[in-house]
């Protein structure tokens, strides 16, 4: 039916046009939808049955790819992986597709490629704490879980986000990989009342064996940052008692949490050979760890990918001639965060779309 109604503007032609102006189809009136409109938001709605995801939904998604877009797809359903596959059949485009599942091969952690990335503000400590606080405070909303600081004495977030801060410093500078496992490794080998007296403790410190790696590795610029992380480890945090020692780690713990469960802690905290830089340069990665089957553990995976997606895009230089990108997300209430509407609001400046499908304007509300 969408064939004899709609007319896309040229089959996937060899060099693309991505200026703002670029069409993209005709609506049946003959009125033009362009680049332009994509970027400033689309969200469909309608009632079960009405076409929304079959028709609608198709007929952007299809433009999107036949015009050459990268992009990131959201799923709740488990069979909308496979319909994705096919939109991306339909307009030659599945050798860009890449399936992050825990069936394949990719892997994606997060706070390492944060610290390792390219760019002026990569590798920013500060930037990575506030990374896994937005994380645990966005999936909390979601999930219904508490966020990363539900204490009423800021005294307990503060002095956990300064520990966070010297185990990411001293694994940053040992040049050890970013993981959940080496975070807790760390501070459960730290210097202690209690470790100090083991006869083999500075053999089987993980903590000490990165304090002597950071200090090979410190440069004469570096030598003052290291100072500063021994002093913390040895003197500092060596001193506190058993009690207050362990409800900040204790409050750090729980903050982390969130990736140290069984396939998070696989998918999200060991390697990285997939980041979402992958968009730009044409792949279609489509997130299959539907919330119909996975519950909360897909809501978290996904929203993971869609924070540092915004992030990635929000973060490149656009000219005409840059890749435009979308953002796709049927049943997209189970998605929304508090974030959404700073990115929307910049997304035509950072040339990417952005799909929401949903039943209705109160599933937002809820």
């Amino acid at each position: 039916m969408f064939k004899r109604l709609f007319s896309f503007g040229r089959a996937r032609p060899q060099r693309h046009r991505w200026d703002l102006d670029t069409e993209l189809f005709r609506w049946p009136g003959g009125e033009p939808w362009r680049i332009r409109d994509a970027v400033e938001g689309t969200s469909i709605m309608g009632a079960t049955g009405s076409g929304k995801t079959s028709a609608s939904g198709k007929l952007i998604a299809e433009s999107f790819l036949q015009n050459g877009f990268g992009g990131m797809v959201l799923t709740v359903k488990p069979d909308e992986a496979a319909t994705w596959q096919r939109y991306c059949e339909n307009t030659g485009r599945s050798a860009d597709v890449i399936v992050f599942s825990p069936r394949d091969p990719w892997r994606f952690n997060f706070i390492d490629a944060e610290l390792r990335r390219a760019g002026e503000g990569a590798g920013l400590t500060d930037n990575i704490i506030n990374l896994l606080k937005k994380l645990v405070t966005v999936v909390g909303q979601q999930t219904g879980q508490s966020g990363a600081d539900n204490s009423s004495d800021p005294f307990w977030p503060q002095t956990r986000d300064r520990l966070a801060r010297f185990t990411i410093d001293l694994i940053r500078m040992s040049r050890e990989p970013l993981t959940v496992d080496n975070i807790d490794r760390i501070i459960s080998s730290s210097p202690s009342i209690h470790t100090q007296r083991a006869p083999d403790w500075l053999d089987t410190s993980y903590c000490v064996k990165c304090l002597r790696l950071a200090e090979r590795y410190a440069s004469d610029n570096d030598q003052h940052e290291y100072d500063k992380l021994n002093r913390f480890w040895t003197e500092d945090f060596a001193v506190l008692t058993t009690r207050t020692r362990d409800t900040i780690v204790t409050a750090l713990s729980s903050m982390i949490d969130i990736l140290n469960r069984g396939l998070l802690n696989r998918l999200f905290s060991t390697t990285t050979n997939l980041t979402p830089e992958a968009c730009a340069e044409g792949n279609i990665i489509i997130v299959d760890l539907p919330v119909k089957e996975f519950g909360d553990v897909g809501v978290i995976a996904q929203t993971l990918w869609k924070l540092q997606f915004q992030a990635a895009v929000e973060r490149r230089r656009v000219g005409p001639e840059t890749r435009p990108l979308f953002l796709a997300m049927d049943e997209g209430q189970n998605f929304i965060s508090p974030h959404d509407l700073q990115f929307v609001t910049t997304a035509r400046s950072s040339k990417v779309a952005t799909l929401v499908i949903s039943q209705s304007i109160s599933n937002y509300y809820a």
